[in-house]
């Protein structure tokens, strides 16, 4: 059991090893200002026969953490909030990596939150934590890895900062890398350049240099010894079928692009099983792997040394791009994108304020106006499968498009709507995240919600055998598959709105992510010059099927006027004027929401009397309700004001008697003359 402390950004990092959970591999007990997580992991003994690698990363919050109980029935923690789902895919992603590609033993990391200070960043203490477990377990693996946030205000950047302050920086990022490269990026943007993103890079991985500095200090005293694993040995089965099938190998590699590469494989797979001339065993069940990695090299070879592409582009072409809007004739905007194969349906949907997704977690508990959910049925690649809950790649594409599409939206006070987009993928050929994006920006224009600026995004790839390397961009399914890196950017003309990073090796050089974005923005214009030819800017008005509204101010001291004593007075508005919805501010910003403008305006009058006051010198129609020796008392309108008209200010001439000028029900003309400190009102006469 040791410990060991590090300045983290002038604050000290605790770390406890080996103290609680001593079954794991290894586990680390992190402490950091008020935060504090444990973080375990374990391997199985045997390997695993499922073909990859089985690494599963968890990133688990408590409730108590931040002092709160959780909600419903049940009163305990449920399914994982987006927040942990995102959190534990951004670990995995900075992680997978860097583990040998021939162990195959299941490992299982979780990361659990045990106390939080609502001012550190989550992920990168958890991905810290993961690594310097894996470091220092028995557990093969290639790291140290660690992470930074990076945060941009016009041109000062920051790091280490909490996620609470995202939405007032035009740049948040998280960078994650080993000591040489970087393996994982994540990041919204407002629209930021690229010049900007990538100073941020380079900055963050400085920081980054040093926490990996602190975990190989940690792994050189208590490290334990890697264990060993055996990888089969497969260079003399490679060797013969390459060598014997070279042909069909040649032949399925440069085949038609509308050919079914992969059924041909699985056909010379059977044809090599079958041979006996070829007796592998007792190695049989390798065959179909190194049949694939042959398969998978020959493809890599043709782009790296023929510039030959699996579907005949060039390096930098994209592939046919195609737009729709108006899809779907009831919802409130639609829009289809296509990329190639990819194919990707976006339904706009508004709603009141009040429709807004409630957020509770330990980091926040606030409602959410936009949501952009991302759905990829298994008819999307011409496969049967299961559909039930969320997947944790649909939600981490959902949330990468959100994180794009809500740099372009108009404020809450400028457009009061909760709005939800929802990425419907029918076929799927690689990017279909991308492609939801420009999808979501064709569905908002066409829905008339007033963006600030039309954004597309395209995924860059690469093939890279030591020194030498070639970037790929708006990549294939099948170029994602046997390549090595997956680099998603999408933005407008003038900058980049979101960046997500995923390798298969050890990391990338600045100079090779500065060379991918610039090609980014290349391929990006070309989608908008097609994008903006079906629509180039939103519609002036709503879809006739959407909620209309009108939206005013009022004091705030007036809110409980129109709300009632237990809602009685706003329910009534609702209920007599066509259910229309109606969301009122702390602040007294009454929004008011209906298809039918006229009952909209009549929800208005409604409540614009209730809170309506007369104001000195103003002139009003007012109806006599009552009379007396001294003067006649007036309703002011359709409101409940009622003022004196004083005898004396009846008429210019004298006046003996009321009744002799005025009668009950009789509507005149009244200005306010005076309203004293008691709210009474006194009228005057206009004759």
């Amino acid at each position: 059991m040791k410990n060991y402390t590090f300045q983290l950004d002038k604050k000290v990092l605790t770390i406890n090893t080996e103290k609680y959970a001593r079954l794991a591999n290894a586990s680390v007990f992190l402490e950091f200002e008020g935060t504090t997580m444990i973080t375990t992991v374990v391997s199985s003994k045997k390997p695993s026969t499922l073909g990859y690698f089985p690494l599963q990363v968890v990133f688990q919050e408590r409730l108590y953490a931040a002092g709160k109980i959780p909600g419903g029935f049940l009163k305990r923690e449920g399914r994982p909030s987006d927040h942990e789902i995102l959190t534990g895919r951004i670990i995995d992603r900075s992680l997978r990596p860097l583990f040998p590609k021939d162990y195959n033993n299941e490992v299982q990391i979780v990361v659990t939150v045990l106390a939080y200070d609502d001012k550190t960043d989550l992920r990168t203490l958890g991905l810290f934590s993961a690594s310097l477990a894996t470091l220092i377990s028995n557990i093969p693996f290639n790291g140290p890895v660690s992470g930074c946030s990076v945060n941009g205000k016009k041109d000062k950047l920051s790091y280490f900062v909490s996620e609470d302050i995202e939405e007032v920086n035009d740049l948040n990022m998280f960078v994650a890398g080993t000591e040489q490269k970087i393996n994982m990026l994540e990041a919204d943007c407002k629209q930021s350049n690229e010049k900007f993103i990538i100073k941020g890079i380079s900055g963050a991985h400085k920081q980054i240099k040093s926490l990996n500095k602190f975990q190989k200090s940690i792994q050189k005293e208590i490290g334990k010894t890697k264990i060993k694993f055996n990888s089969p040995d497969t260079k003399n089965m490679y060797k013969t079928i390459s060598s014997k099938y070279n042909d069909e190998f040649d032949k399925i590699v440069n085949a038609a692009i509308s050919s079914n590469r992969s059924l041909e494989i699985e056909l010379l797979i059977n044809e090599i099983m079958s041979n006996k001339d070829l007796d592998f065993s007792p190695n049989n069940s390798l065959i179909s792997g190194v049949v694939n990695e042959i398969y998978v090299q020959k493809m890599r070879d043709n782009i790296l040394y023929e510039k030959k592409r699996p579907d005949g582009r060039n390096e930098n072409e994209l592939r046919n791009l195609h737009s729709e809007i108006d899809i779907l004739g009831m919802v409130h905007g639609s829009g289809l994108f296509e990329r190639g194969e990819t194919q990707v349906l976006s339904i706009l949907t508004l709603g009141s304020l009040k429709e807004g997704k409630m957020m509770d977690s330990i980091q926040t508990s606030e409602d959410k106006t936009f949501m952009h959910h991302y759905n990829f049925p298994p008819f999307s690649v011409g496969e049967p499968g299961r559909i039930g809950f969320t997947s944790r790649r649909e939600v981490g594409h959902g949330a990468l498009g959100e994180k794009a599409l809500k740099q372009i939206l108009p404020s809450t006070e400028k457009f009061p709507y909760t709005i939800r987009l929802v990425a419907e993928v029918l076929t799927s050929n690689g990017s279909t995240s991308q492609a939801a994006i420009c999808a979501g920006t064709l569905a908002l224009m066409s829905g008339g919600v007033p963006i600030k600026t039309p954004i597309a995004g395209v995924a860059m790839g690469l093939v890279k055998e030591n020194k030498k390397q070639v970037l790929l961009t708006d990549i294939s399914g099948l170029e994602d598959h046997i390549g090595d890196m997956d680099f998603k950017v999408s933005g407008s003309r003038s900058g980049i709105c979101s960046i997500q990073l995923d390798i298969c090796i050890d990391g990338l050089d600045i100079k090779t992510i500065t060379e991918a974005l610039d090609k980014a923005k290349e391929a990006r214009i070309k989608m908008l010059d097609v994008m903006e030819k079906t629509i180039n800017k939103p519609r002036e008005e709503l879809s006739k099927t959407a909620p209309k509204f009108i939206n005013f101010k009022i004091k705030k001291d007036k809110i409980r006027v129109v709300v009632g004593q237990g809602g009685k007075t706003i329910n009534e508005i609702i209920d007599n004027c066509g259910d229309v919805k109606i969301d009122i501010n702390d602040n007294g910003l009454v929004n008011i929401y209906h298809n039918d403008k006229e009952m909209i305006n009549k929800a208005s009058e409604w409540i614009k009397s209730l809170i309506w006051e007369p104001k000195m010198h103003e002139v009003y129609e007012a109806k006599i309700m009552r009379i007396e020796k001294y003067g006649a008392f007036a309703k002011i309108g359709n409101t409940k004001f009622e003022g004196l008209i004083h005898i004396s200010k009846i008429s210019k001439e004298r006046v003996e008697n009321v009744e002799s000028v005025l009668k009950m029900g009789q509507k005149v003309k009244a200005k306010v003359s005076r309203i004293d400190e008691k709210g009474r009102i006194q009228l005057s006469m206009i004759l």
